[in-house]
């Protein structure tokens, strides 16, 4: 054959061609870390906290200011009527001035102010990993849950098929004269119902589908069925509060918000004292005041300001600062104890889906024999279609029990692991990038604040093109 050749290398090029790839679940997790917008909105946010830090540092740094003025002047004093002629003066004046300010003591605000923006930073970098842990739980679910529906779905569909057997049975027994109408109009009603749920199954597939895309940013494509790390759990509901208290983001994350209030109530106190600023001043004035020429001077002076009365605001400000305190330390508390309920509730639920996964094995078990015994009995006349209807629909739901709790149980394994803040370190996944910046010293603001990257115009998130 002519076209021998190309066929060949047509099937080869069939054969090589890789399949649809495979995700497992830390793929999927690691890719919805990566992709989706609350990550990245909070990725941009902890970046944020830690510009705010370097906004603090530069309390400690000296400010150069430009004042240049020019324009027309019309003087009348003292000076211009002791000259001769009508005493006016009108001239073209010009004023340069650079004034280098160096704060030398300003009540401690710029060493709290750090400390607080500090904390901010700490904070924020906590958030993104309990959103990072919260969102990877989210993922685990939609994983199990896709899967778990395409099992259903397939369960649903071998119903039909068994459903449909049984039909052919009642209408074979019918025609031989040893059933009746009635009998074949009830086994097609039984029919109608399983392809009912077939069809209720399509659906749910197509639901975890849309839930599992929206998480993870791509359609589920082979998804294969994890190990689960059940050998990482200790059984003890008290050792795993422990753990959870000791590694929980999200009281990390309060701690910090506390701290910074403390820093913040501090800076607040500030007002209280006064401000000291060297001062290096140099001016070069051109017709200024009426006198013609030049006039220049450098002056070097340390200047004190000292707000003595402003009305009430500042013993406000404090004991502002003093109730926010309050209301971070009882959030704080109040988040201790979501950790330990969630752990509770993490571990009475894996506990309760294991005794019930438990159960629906046995019963899909025993169910099954029931139902191939029905069906043998049926044949010869010593059970009724009904009994062989019911022994079906029986094994059908034991079974959809059975699918259902087996994926509870593996979701309460991930579910216990996240409420102690571990889920991603068992699932071996770095945390975002924004999750794992280091605390900013005096240096690294100084090195920051240069960077090409953060110019203005250079790099904003908002003239970046959306990702589809």
């Amino acid at each position: 054959m002519k076209n021998r050749p190309a066929l060949l290398i047509l099937a080869a090029t069939v054969l090589a061609a890789p399949a649809a790839r495979a995700e497992d679940m830390v793929h999927a997790v690691a890719r919805s870390l990566t992709d989706h917008p609350q990550m990245k909105a909070l990725n941009y946010s902890s970046h944020a906290a830690q510009a705010r830090v370097g906004q603090a540092y530069a309390g400690y740094m000296p400010s150069l200011d430009l004042r240049a003025a020019g324009g027309l002047e019309h003087t009348n004093s003292p000076t211009t009527r002791a000259r001769a002629g009508d005493g006016k003066e009108d001239l073209s004046p010009t004023n340069l001035r650079l004034t280098l300010t160096q704060p030398v003591f300003q009540g401690f605000q710029t060493k709290n102010q750090v400390e607080s923006n500090k904390f901010d930073a700490d904070a924020s970098v906590w958030k993104l990993r309990s959103s990072a842990e919260s969102l990877a739980l989210e993922v685990v679910r939609a994983y199990f849950d896709v899967l778990m529906n395409q099992r259903l779905e397939n369960l649903a569909r071998d119903n039909v098929a068994q459903n449909r057997k049984h039909l052919e049975l009642v209408r074979s027994r019918a025609k031989s004269g040893a059933g009746n109408q009635a009998d074949v109009n009830k086994a097609n009603a039984r029919l109608k119902n399983a392809e009912a749920a077939f069809h209720q199954y399509t659906g749910a597939v197509a639901q975890a589908t849309a839930r599992y895309t929206l998480l993870v940013g791509k359609d589920p494509e082979g998804l294969e069925a994890p190990v689960v790390p059940r050998q990482l759990l200790t059984g003890k509901v008290e050792d795993d509060i422990q753990t959870g208290l000791k590694h929980s983001p999200v009281l990390a994350e309060y701690e910090a918000r506390v701290r910074k209030l403390e820093s913040q109530r501090d800076v607040t106190t500030a007002a209280f004292y006064p401000k000291i600023n060297l001062e290096v001043t140099s001016t070069r004035d051109y017709d200024i005041d009426g006198t013609r020429g030049l006039n220049e001077s450098l002056s070097t002076m340390l200047v004190m300001n000292y707000n003595l009365l402003s009305g009430t605001s500042d013993l406000h400000k404090v004991r502002e600062a003093k109730q926010l305190l309050g209301q971070a330390m009882a959030d704080l508390d109040l988040n201790r104890r979501n950790v330990v309920l969630g752990v509770r509730n993490a571990f009475a639920a894996w506990e309760t889906t294991k005794a019930r996964q438990a159960a629906f094995d046995s019963q899909v078990q025993e169910t099954r024999v029931v139902r191939d015994a029905f069906t043998e009995q049926y044949k010869v006349g010593q059970r009724t279609l009904t009994d062989l209807l019911d022994a079906e629909e029986e094994l059908f739901k034991s079974h959809t029990n059975q699918i259902t709790e087996n994926t509870a149980e593996q979701v309460a394994v991930y579910q216990l692991l996240s409420s102690q803040g571990r889920l991603l370190e068992v699932l071996g996944i770095e945390m975002p990038e924004g999750a794992q910046l280091a605390r900013m010293g005096l240096g690294e603001s100084l090195r920051d604040a240069f960077q090409q990257d953060l110019l203005p115009g250079k790099g904003d998130a908002a003239a970046q093109p959306a990702t589809p």
